[in-house]
């Protein structure tokens, strides 16, 4: 029987060759091209002997869809994660081309090596090692390598909408939790609110409408909209919170502008209903248009789920500690659980305090311990 450290030692070249050629394949969103580094993960499952799919929309987006068979009729265990990237700021900050995917003294550096190509690579080769085992799978690995997750998740709903993934028992998203269980996080709900009005010499402001005026009039009272977004305490995530974090409009000193733009960024708790909020939030004024940019709703996963089980007792073996905790940040895994029905948890390598950092890194070894979790986590749900 091999121990907690050979299992994660023996996964250390094999899952960090794959994330560094995934590092290496820029897919940064905006704008939004995952094709070369959902090919590298295509190309990497299908020798390993999974039936994989490649979807290629929207010119250069993609998602990578992967399934090893089982062979007893329980529901599959979804394995997900996301191939976009944020954007690099400064090149030129950078210590290590962000794209070289280059490892040195056990250390993957690169943009998206740790949010969060480590991670995917760490659950296929998990998947992996099961498809060239001979052990008896009582129901399917699933793979679901998505588009878009870091705007507004259009490839986890495409993937939703398009069906084929289940029967399924849970889903595991291994985005950084320091190996942790994250069984709840907030949701996101971006708004962009918009005024349209009739432009003017600004000699002759009363022949226009101020489209920055009618904008400003919405807003009105900042205290207002706080009113509306946010509610009672939660105990692991705390309170909702709304940011006024863009704002535009004007042409030029001289003219009067015909329109004007906000964004909102909500983060909601679980229980808080996204469309009610975006109609007290038109009720303001119906001078203005709100369009959603991301609705993505909290995850609320039941602690006492097998799953949460199932994730810290794998953790615990591999890792030696695990906390149980709610997440700041918002994942595909809320999106997989409403509109499967299924209960998420979110597990993966590298600090969520590190991601969208200069000079992104990530240790291999832990890449190498999230892989030997998911590996444990595949035991106890499927055979």
């Amino acid at each position: 029987m091999i121990d907690a450290d050979q299992l994660a030692a023996s996964y250390e070249q094999e899952v960090g060759d794959l994330a560094s050629r995934l590092v290496r394949a820029n897919s940064i969103n905006p704008p939004g091209g995952e094709v070369e580094a959902a090919e590298v993960a295509a190309d990497y499952l299908r020798a390993q002997g999974l039936k994989v799919s490649v979807d290629v929309f929207d010119g250069a987006r993609a998602n990578v869809s992967a399934r090893l068979e089982g062979v007893g009729r329980r529901p599959g265990l979804l394995l997900s994660g996301h191939l976009d990237t944020v954007p690099v700021a400064n090149v030129g900050s950078w210590s290590r081309a962000p794209w070289s995917g280059a490892v040195e003294s056990g250390v993957l550096y690169g943009r998206g090596s740790l949010d969060m190509k480590g991670g995917l690579a760490a659950l296929c080769v998990a998947a992996a090692r099961f498809a060239r085992a001979d052990e008896a799978l009582q129901g399917d690995i699933v793979i679901a390598l998505t588009a878009g997750e870091e705007t507004n998740s259009l490839g986890a709903h495409r993937m939703c909408s398009q069906g084929g993934l289940g029967p399924l028992s849970g889903v595991i998203v291994a985005e950084p939790t320091n190996l942790d269980v994250g069984y709840t996080h907030r949701g996101a709900l971006w708004l962009k609110v918009k005024a349209r009005g009739r432009s003017a010499h600004g000699s002759q402001p009363n022949e226009g409408v101020n489209a920055v005026r009618l904008i400003l009039d919405w807003l009105g009272d900042w205290s207002e909209i706080e009113a509306m977004v946010i509610t009672e305490a939660h105990p692991v995530l705390g309170k909702s919170t709304a940011s006024l974090n863009q704002i535009a409009g004007g042409l030029a000193p001289n003219v009067i502008p015909d329109y004007a733009e906000l964004v909102l960024d909500i983060r909601t708790l679980p229980g808080q209903a996204h469309d009610l909020l975006i109609r007290q939030l038109q009720g303001k004024s119906e001078a203005v248009e709100i369009e959603t940019i991301r609705n993505a709703p909290p995850l609320a996963t039941d602690l006492r789920d097998p799953l949460v089980n199932h994730c810290k007792e794998a953790a615990l073996g591999v890792a030696g500690e695990v906390s149980l905790r709610g997440l700041p940040y918002t994942t595909d895994a809320a999106i997989f659980a409403e509109e499967l029905g299924v209960p998420a948890v979110v597990i993966g390598p590298g600090s969520e305090r590190l991601a969208h950092t200069d000079n992104e890194s990530i240790s291999v070894a832990e890449l190498a311990s999230a892989a030997a979790i998911y590996e444990t986590v595949i035991r106890r749900v499927l055979i």
